[in-house]
Order: C-alpha cells, then sequence, then structure tokens
C-alpha cells in the first residue's frame, strides 16, 4: 500500500511538470 501511495504522489508531483515541459516544446 505504501508504493501505491508513492506512485500517486509521484504523479500529483510530476503530471503538471510533465504538461509544461511538452507546451514549452511545442511552442
Amino acid at each position: 500500500q505504501l508504493a501505491s501511495i508513492f506512485y500517486f504522489s509521484d504523479l500529483i508531483i510530476f503530471m503538471p511538470i510533465s504538461m509544461m515541459v511538452e507546451n514549452k516544446m511545442m511552442k
């Protein structure tokens, strides 16, 4: 269960960063 918690927190942390990177790459 701890692993799933860390995985979920990683999604919350990295998703916005990856989206920002993609936006910069597109432009």
